[in-house]
């Protein structure tokens, strides 16, 4: 059986709402990110990992870009646990 932990239908109901709701920071790096435009690698948008959505990820480099701005500071416990989990899984 396999290591990955299967992830849940409302996490991927929600990064599929997110990649529909992008900000215009997201939306503009996106648009220089996606089709392998950024040093050949295949980026994800909203892609979620366990029970996180990160904001673009590059499976096959284990490579994770997360945009935190103003609106997200009260949010540092919540980004200290979750960038402990990303970092266990790699």
């Amino acid at each position: 059986m396999s290591d990955r932990k299967r992830i849940l239908p409302i996490t991927t109901a929600r990064a599929r709402q997110l990649r529909s709701d992008m900000t215009d920071v997201e939306r503009n790096l996106w648009s220089a990110m996606r089709g392998k435009q950024l040093e050949d690698c295949r980026f994800r948008r909203q892609h979620a990992i366990g029970a996180y959505i990160v904001d673009f990820a590059c499976v096959e480099r284990m490579l994770v870009i997360e945009l935190d701005g103003g609106q997200q500071q009260d949010q540092k416990t919540y980004d200290d646990t979750r960038s402990r989990y990303l970092n266990q899984q790699g």
